[in-house]
Formats: structure tokens, C-alpha cells, sequence
């Protein structure tokens, strides 16, 4: 048995996870750092951000033995020129093993990094495929919208008799009709999303100058606001206060004179 764990004694070499003078709560530790910090999502993700603290984990080890080592050397031995060629070649040794694991936990660090680009991409298509929905959606209603025109007017209900005195009744509610924008309204779509943290601006139909070259003062102007997975700080003052809303996708109308878009569009350039 005391052959077995001859390679224990100072941990450059040994494999397995814990040593006697180690402390597991510290590698626990740095599990919980490492995922708190990277997130992963799937089960090819938590390998390699579990096989990143381990690597870490072992590098720690080999350069606490090398400089272990190194330090009781100079303590038995301060002048390095009573130094046998047995203690050189055990310092050559512990240093290879520090530079291998280095090595080794270089490249989990790498798989790591593709892994959150990876992670990245994935969130990115996700929102590609939210705007192109929302785009689909807003076709689809706006076709429905000219069907719906071109259908031929249905007969006037026959009208019902009814006694003269009911005419100072309240007719009651105005019965809801499509909506119909006022004369000189134009509008304006916007799709909006978040990207590493940064607001960016996938489509504006019409564009700006293309509006700036229609309008006139006395026309206003109709926006609506796609947020693509969430609402951006900038513009949650156009939606009501209601945290349910931020990090989800949701459409906003903001009717504005023309003065008042003119503003928005001159910050947007």
C-alpha cells in the first residue's frame, strides 16, 4: 500500500482528485464560481466547465509542489551549488509537470470560449427568427387588412320601427369599427433587439430620410416599436412599468406629430 501512494507524497504526479493535505471545499468552490460565472446550458457545456476546474484544479496542485519543493531545498541547502543532480532533476520534474497541466488547462479554457460563443449563436438565431416572425405576422395583417376591403359591402340591416318617444334614449356604446388612420398619418416600423448587451437596430420601413423626403409639418406619424427578445433600457419609458414585460419580445405604438418624431429621428442618426 505505501508503494501505492508513493506518488502522493508530493502530488505532482498523482491523478487522483483529492490529496490528503488538500481541502475539497475548495475545489467545490471553484465549481460554483465556474458555473455561476459561464452558465452553461447543456450537458456538453457543464463537461466542459467541470472539466475546466479540475484541470485548474490539478494545475493549482503541481505548482504548489513545485514551489514546495524548490523552498525546502533552499532551506536544506541554501547555496544551489551543494545541489545534487538528483535535486535538479526532481525541480526539471515538478516543473515539467506545472507546465503540462498549464498546457492542459489552456485548452479546456479555449473549449470554453467556443462553448459561449457557441451559447451566443444560438441566442442570436433565436432572434433572427423572432424578427422574421414579427415581419411574417405584420404582412399577414396588413393583407388581411386589404381582403377584408375589397370584400363587397353586406346588405344594411332592414330597419326596425320603434316608437318616437325612445329617440331621447341613449343609443348606447358606438359599436367598434377597424381602425382607420387620420389623413396625413404615416407608419413607421421598427425592430429592435439587444446584442451583447448593445441596442441594435435590425430594420426601420420606411427609413428616416425616406420619411423626411414625405412628411410635412402638419403630418404625424405612427410608430411601432417590434422588441425583439425584450425591451431595451432606452426605451422602457414607452411601455408600462410591469417587469413581466423586460426580457421578453413585445410590440409598442407610439403615435407623435411630425416635430416629435423629427427629434427622435435626428438622435438616430
Amino acid at each position: 500500500m505505501a508503494t501505492h501512494f508513493n506518488h502522493l507524497k508530493h502530488g505532482a504526479s498523482a491523478t487522483t482528485l483529492f490529496l490528503p493535505d488538500e481541502n475539497p471545499a475548495e475545489f467545490f468552490s471553484l465549481l460554483d464560481d465556474a458555473f455561476a460565472e459561464h452558465q452553461p446550458g447543456s450537458k456538453q457545456a457543464s463537461g466542459i466547465v467541470a472539466r475546466t476546474v479540475q484541470y485548474h484544479w490539478t494545475l493549482l496542485r503541481r505548482e504548489r509542489a513545485a514551489d514546495n519543493f524548490e523552498v525546502n531545498l533552499h532551506l536544506r541547502l541554501p547555496n544551489s551549488s551543494d545541489w545534487s543532480t538528483s535535486d535538479l532533476h526532481q525541480m526539471e520534474l515538478l516543473d515539467r509537470y506545472r507546465t503540462t497541466a498549464a498546457r492542459t488547462f489552456s485548452r479546456s479554457l479555449r473549449d470554453l470560449a467556443n462553448c459561449k460563443k457557441m451559447k451566443h449563436d444560438e441566442l442570436r438565431w433565436q432572434q433572427n427568427l423572432e424578427l422574421q416572425k414579427q415581419k411574417f405576422a405584420l404582412q399577414l395583417e396588413r393583407f388581411n387588412l386589404s381582403k377584408k376591403k375589397q370584400e363587397p359591402a353586406s346588405e344594411p340591416p332592414p330597419t326596425e320601427k320603434h316608437d318616437p318617444f325612445d329617440d331621447d334614449i341613449d343609443s348606447g356604446d358606438i359599436p367598434e369599427s377597424d381602425y382607420v388612420p387620420t389623413p396625413g398619418s404615416v407608419t413607421q416600423d421598427l425592430y429592435i433587439g439587444l446584442e451583447d448587451d448593445r441596442v441594435v437596430t435590425y430594420e426601420v420601413t420606411p427609413t428616416n430620410d425616406q420619411l423626411r423626403s414625405q412628411l410635412t409639418a402638419s403630418d404625424s406619424v405612427t410608430r411601432i416599436y417590434h422588441f425583439i427578445g425584450g425591451v431595451p433600457a432606452e426605451y422602457q419609458h414607452l411601455v408600462t412599468p410591469d417587469a413581466a414585460t423586460w426580457g421578453k419580445s413585445t410590440t409598442v405604438t407610439k403615435a407623435m406629430g411630425f416635430w416629435t418624431w423629427q427629434d427622435l429621428a435626428d438622435l438616430e442618426k
